[in-house]
Formats: structure tokens, sequence, C-alpha cells
């Protein structure tokens, strides 16, 4: 179907972020079956509540001497920032679907 005069040519952005969300699902699901295999799906304690004086960490602020001190960690940590980065793109893919 030709395109109307007048109107503007559609976004590549949707596309692109779609193309990335799917990029980031697939290290996601390796380390998924990962923490599965490791049985490391609570590696690290105190992801819900941040209490003073525990030393939890904001999961986007985590040591990294902490990060990488056992497999299950390592595993789990990068799991969920994995989480976080498809989260957002889906976000962002949807924001600029309907704009």
């Amino acid at each position: 179907m030709p395109a109307v005069p007048g109107t503007p040519a559609p976004s590549a952005w949707p596309y692109r972020l779609a193309l990335a969300t799917l990029l980031a699902a697939v290290p996601l699901i390796v380390f998924g079956g990962s923490v599965t295999t490791l049985e490391a799906g609570m590696a690290i304690e105190g992801w819900l509540v941040l209490e003073p004086g525990r030393g939890d960490h904001f999961l986007f602020f985590y040591p990294l001497e902490k990060w990488f001190r056992d497999a299950g960690t390592f595993v789990e940590h990068t799991h969920r920032l994995f989480g976080s980065l498809v989260g957002f793109l889906a976000i962002a893919t949807v924001v600029a679907t309907f704009r």
C-alpha cells in the first residue's frame, strides 16, 4: 500500500527497540537456566527489604567484590540485571510504538 502524501514516514525505533529486547532476552533465559541449575535462586539475601545497617544494596549499586564472590551470586545478580534491562527495553518499545 503506498504512503499517503503528506504523512510522515514511520519511525524505525519501535523495530530497533523490539530487536534489542529480543537480543537481551536471550541471555536472560540462559542465566535463568543457570540460576535454576545452580539452585542459586536466593543466593543474595535482602533483596526485598533495604534495612539500614544490614549491609543490603540496591540492585544497580551492588558492589563488585560481592557480585563476584561465588558462582551463585554472580549468576543470580546477572540474571536480575538482564531482567531489568529487558523490562526497560519492553517499556521503551511500547512508548516508541504508541508515539
